[in-house]
């Protein structure tokens, strides 16, 4: 007979559980009082009062009066106070500035900064967070920063905090987290900036079951995957690196596909100075059929439908949503796309695997950075 170990829980275990399931029923933000929250959360009124109490007592929630009800005894609404939970994100996913964002646990700006970087990347970082921590410290806020997000558009390594993957080649060589944490005495958190917008659509998302990939095209091809509802990282965080992916044996999806090389080739083509003046000309030299232009895009279509096509067998995602450069594009480009990549799979597959532009929207960096923070921070405080 096979016995299992029971594993039992502590009373300070699940005290900690019970104050970490009220405080992400309150970061909801719906209308709430301690009877609602009793009953919604299966806790005994006395539990959730306690809570209450002790999240009063340390400034983290207000309590009031509700003025709306009519006649009779009025109850007393709780939630947590937005502007005494600050989270920061620091975004390092350019070449030419870095910026930081300050904000409360409704998403509303707080503070801002944007620096050019006109010489050395790694002073302009020194000189933004010095920027940050005056301001805030002007503000009286310091105190009320829960957490740090710091957004990159590498692979991050927390066991020797370092950047790898990053097409900005200052920032694989320094310490980003202890760089952060030498100005700020809170937890910092490095991220992937498609995984964090990908955690953007989880936080607003219903579905737990879905499984998807997000791809964007720009200057890098990178990509996240859910499955079953959840943002996969695999094992060393380099999952969903599809830019990576082998076309033939010396060339990558990224070389092929990414818009620098199609606005570049175009520019030179059309003897055009300027990036953007090129993109704006692919649009419409695209779309009125120019052979020229329409023969380097079906170059990134089959490469991006070779990709594609072998994820589609593998994973067998629901949807696939692109994003970046190329959405400007518009429906002739996603049409050629899903025609090409169909034509390489099955019909149960294709029928099950829609491809699609994603509403830029539901995509955020501040909104995934506050999400994942704010749930750091709720732990944080449950074991208070």
């Amino acid at each position: 007979m096979i016995k299992y170990n029971e594993k039992k829980l502590s009373v300070n275990s699940v005290k900690r559980q019970h104050k970490e399931m009220v405080l992400h029923a309150l970061l909801a933000g719906e209308v709430t009082t301690r009877t609602q929250i009793a009953k919604e959360l299966s806790i005994s009124n006395a539990t959730v009062g306690t809570i209450i109490d002790e999240l009063l007592a340390a400034n983290l929630v207000s309590e009031s009066k509700d003025n709306t009800t009519g006649i009779g005894r009025r109850p007393s609404i709780v939630k947590i106070e937005s502007d005494n939970v600050l989270t920061m994100l620091i975004d390092l996913c350019s070449d030419s500035s870095l910026s930081y964002t300050v904000m409360n646990i409704h998403g509303k700006e707080i503070l801002s900064d944007t620096l050019n970087i006109t010489s050395n990347y790694n002073d302009t970082f020194i000189n933004l967070l010095e920027n940050a921590k005056s301001e805030l410290n002007n503000e009286n806020l310091t105190n009320l920063l829960s957490g740090i997000c710091v957004c990159i558009s590498g692979i991050y390594q927390a066991n020797n905090d370092s950047v790898t993957s990053c097409n900005i080649l200052e920032l694989c060589n320094i310490k980003v987290s202890q760089i952060v944490k030498n100005y700020f005495d809170v937890d910092v958190f490095v991220d992937n900036d498609i995984n964090l917008t990908t955690r953007s659509y989880l936080s607003t998302s219903d579905s737990i079951t879905s499984n998807i990939l997000f791809m964007y095209i720009g200057s890098g091809i990178g990509s996240s995957i859910i499955i079953n509802g959840k943002l996969y990282e695999g094992n060393c965080g380099f999952a969903g690196e599809i830019g990576q992916t082998l076309i033939d044996k010396n060339t990558t999806l990224e070389q092929i596909a990414s818009t620098d090389k199609l606005f570049k080739t175009i520019a030179k083509h059309y003897d055009i100075d300027g990036i953007e003046e090129a993109r704006d000309l692919a649009i419409v030299k695209y779309n009125d059929g120019d052979s020229f232009v329409e023969e380097q895009i079906s170059e990134i279509i089959d490469a991006l439908s070779f990709s594609l096509s072998n994820i589609i067998w593998i994973n067998n995602p629901d949807t696939i949503y692109i994003s970046g450069l190329l959405n400007i594009l518009g429906e002739k480009f996603i049409n050629q796309l899903r025609e090409e990549v169909y034509s390489n799979i099955s019909q149960p597959l294709e029928d099950s695997t829609s491809i699609e532009y994603v509403d830029n929207n539901i995509l955020s960096k501040q909104v995934g950075s506050s999400h994942i923070l704010l749930h750091k921070w709720i732990k944080k405080v449950s074991q208070q």
